[in-house]
C-alpha cells in the first residue's frame, strides 16, 4: 500500500527536458567595434616623435660630456704612480687650455674697441685717458670757449673734474667706468650733489647732443667751477 503511494508521486516529479533549440542572444550591436575604433577617446596608440635637430644635438653633447668625465676620472688609483701622474697631466692640460683661452680673449677681445667707442663722438675712450693723463685741460677749455665750442668745453670740464677727483683720491678712475659708479664713490662726501648736477649737464650736452648757447653755458660753467673749487678742500668720506 505504501509502495503504491510512493511510485505515483515519483512519477509526477520526473524531470522534464527542454527540447527547444538554443538561440544565442547578441548583447552588442553589430557595429559597436567600429564605433569605438573611430572614437579618439578610446585611441590608446602611442606615437613616438622623431627628435628635433636641437634635441639630437643636446643628446650628443650630453653623451660627449659623459664620455669626457669618464675619461677624466677613469682608472684613478692612488696607489699607482702612473695613474696619479696621468690624472695630474689631464687636469694640468685642461687648466692650461682654459688659461690660454682667457688670455687670448683678454688680449684680442674684438669687443673691447667697441666698448671704448660706444659712448663718444668727437673723442673716444682712448683719447679721454690721454687727455686726463697728458694734456693741459685748462688750456683746452680756454680754446674751446674762445671758439664757441661749448659742447666740447663741457666735455673738457668734466674730464678735468675726473682728473682732480682722481688726484685727490676721491674716486678710483678707470676709463671704462660709468658716471654712476663715480657718483656712488662720492655719495658720502659734500661733493655728492654738485657732482650729480654737473654730471647731468654733461650727459645732456655731450651724449644727448643738447645745443648750448652763451647764456646756458654761463650756468654750466659756474657749476663746474664751483665743484673744482670744492675738490681741494674735500677729504674722502667727508
Amino acid at each position: 500500500m505504501l509502495l503504491g503511494f510512493v511510485l505515483p508521486s515519483f512519477a509526477q516529479n520526473e524531470l522534464q527536458y527542454d527540447d527547444e533549440t538554443y538561440q544565442q542572444k547578441d548583447f552588442f550591436e553589430s557595429d559597436f567595434k567600429e564605433e569605438y575604433l573611430n572614437d579618439s577617446d578610446f585611441d590608446y596608440t602611442e606615437y613616438i616623435e622623431e627628435p628635433s635637430l636641437w634635441q639630437r644635438f643636446k643628446n650628443w653633447a650630453t653623451l660627449k660630456w659623459n664620455e669626457f668625465l669618464n675619461w677624466l676620472f677613469a682608472d684613478v688609483d692612488g696607489s699607482n704612480f702612473w695613474s696619479v701622474l696621468g690624472f695630474i697631466l689631464k687636469w694640468g692640460s685642461i687648466a692650461g687650455l682654459i688659461f690660454l683661452i682667457i688670455y687670448l680673449f683678454a688680449k684680442y677681445n674684438p669687443g673691447q674697441s667697441f666698448l671704448k667707442n660706444s659712448n663718444s663722438s668727437e673723442l673716444n675712450w682712448t683719447e679721454e685717458e690721454e687727455i686726463i693723463n697728458q694734456k693741459d685741460i685748462p688750456k683746452l677749455i680756454e680754446k674751446a670757449i674762445a671758439d664757441a665750442e661749448y659742447r666740447l668745453a663741457t666735455r673738457y670740464y668734466f674730464l678735468l673734474i675726473l682728473k682732480k677727483l682722481r688726484d685727490k683720491e676721491l674716486i678710483d678712475y678707470e676709463y671704462q667706468k660709468t658716471n654712476e659708479a663715480y657718483q656712488k664713490e662720492l655719495s658720502k662726501t659734500v661733493l655728492d650733489d654738485l657732482f650729480s648736477e654737473v654730471t647731468r649737464y654733461y650727459d645732456y650736452i655731450w651724449y644727448g647732443d643738447f645745443a648750448v648757447d652763451d647764456s646756458l653755458f654761463v650756468i654750466v660753467k659756474k657749476d663746474f667751477e664751483d665743484l673744482l673749487s670744492q675738490i681741494p678742500k674735500t677729504k674722502k668720506n667727508e
